[in-house]
């Protein structure tokens, strides 16, 4: 009885996991499949042909080229800045003690406590107060302050099963408390800060409620623009657009996969890097 009750169970978790699996893969394969549809119009699915009429409208368009620039550029150095800064914070949070570690953490983690789109205009008031409107700059705080957490608990996350004895140890064959950390700790814990950064690149590319406050004219991140062009007048453009944002995250797994690997970076942490170094 007990043997008919476990593969019940089995089944309906795997059933489960497959309806949640479904659930994402198969919205983002019938984008793909709508970029490639040669009608000038939305029709039903399946597409009757391949074209790839909305790739060469999008790549042709200006708007959207400086906008896929201004999201890539704000992604990387967004994604640079919340690394650097996340990484200090995981660091000196990891020697805090109990109560102002947890109170540090829990600030820290606010940003993904609080809706975006309250986020986004708080900034847009207090940076309009002190004459300093919206812009790319704005949009890198904004991107930043999003992007933040994730590094923090990702360089965290990795810092955990790592001893003071090890720099303790250091120290006493003459290296400075910053040479540990740097010849070290960092080296142990890159997989975390890999992981992290790419958190922060994946999330300041999605991020559309706090940037809407924060474009200009001039400066407009392309998952704005995607989404103001959907109220205006939608077409298929779009789903190019989305497939080509989708190439890019593809692109960055393998990066990611080439220089750091799938397994370390899922298996994680300390605990893989020390089992891969042995």
């Amino acid at each position: 009885m007990k043997r008919v009750c476990d593969q019940i169970a089995a089944v309906l978790i795997g059933g489960f996991v497959l309806l949640v699996v479904a659930d994402v893969v198969v919205p983002v394969l019938y984008a793909v499949a709508m970029s490639i549809d040669p009608r000038p119009y939305i029709g039903p699915f399946p597409p009757p042909g391949i074209s790839f009429r909305w790739y060469r409208q999008f790549f042709g368009d200006d708007r959207y080229m400086r906008a896929l620039g201004t999201s890539l550029a704000l992604a990387f150095t967004a994604g640079f800045v919340s690394t650097v800064l996340g990484t200090l914070a995981a660091l000196g949070l990891s020697h805090a003690p109990g109560r102002r570690r947890a109170l540090a953490g829990g600030m820290f983690s606010m940003p993904q406590l609080v809706p975006h789109v309250v986020l986004g205009f708080a900034l847009l008031l207090t940076l309009a107060a002190a004459g300093w409107g919206g812009g790319f700059l704005a949009l890198l705080c904004a991107h930043g302050i999003i992007t933040l957490p994730y590094v923090v608990r990702s360089v965290g996350a990795a810092l955990v099963g790592l001893r003071p004895s090890l720099i303790e140890a250091a120290m006493s064959l003459g290296a400075t408390r910053a040479q540990a950390t740097w010849d070290i700790i960092l080296p142990l814990t890159r997989t975390g800060i890999v992981v992290g950064f790419v958190f922060a690149l994946a999330v300041s590319l999605d991020e559309v409620a706090a940037s809407v406050f924060l474009t200009v004219p001039g400066t407009t991140t392309l998952p704005v623009m995607l989404f103001s062009d959907m109220a205006a007048s939608f077409d298929l453009t779009i789903a190019a657009a989305a497939a080509v944002m989708m190439g890019l995250c593809l692109a960055s797994v393998l990066v990611l996969d080439r220089l750091v690997g799938l397994e370390r970076l899922l298996g994680g942490g300390t605990y893989g890097t020390l089992q891969t170094e042995r």
